[in-house]
């Protein structure tokens, strides 16, 4: 079962985007630093798109919520191989700006609901 407009297809309870005929398996990663605040995370936005991580190849959201120093960001990522190339340029940033990320936690996405599609 599938729908052409938006290129997503349901396979075993999991959303699965279709791209040149290549399926891919969203992601979505939830991050939970021991502290984080606002200013600390736009802060790694900023050096994000500097270094040019940022927009992320298969990156579909980032949502940054919470607030004071309990800050939490949830990404959303068309496929694993994305989200592991984009953990692989994130980590030595987050190293370097003394940021820990906490424990992840990956999960597989059921389903995806977006307005006008």
């Amino acid at each position: 079962m599938g729908d052409k407009r938006t290129g997503f297809y349901r396979i075993r309870n999991c959303v699965v985007t279709q791209l040149n005929g290549i399926a891919f398996m969203s992601v979505l990663v939830r991050f939970s630093p021991p502290s984080m605040t606002a200013a600390q995370y736009d802060a790694i936005v900023a050096r994000l798109y500097e270094e040019g991580v940022h927009p992320a190849p298969g990156l579909e959201l980032e949502v940054c919520f919470g607030s004071g120093d309990q800050m939490k960001v949830s990404v959303l990522f068309d496929s694993q191989e994305h989200l592991d190339a984009f953990g692989a340029r994130l980590a030595p940033i987050l190293e370097e700006m003394e940021m820990d990320p906490g424990e992840l936690e990956v999960i597989e996405v059921h389903n995806i609901i977006r307005r006008g599609a």
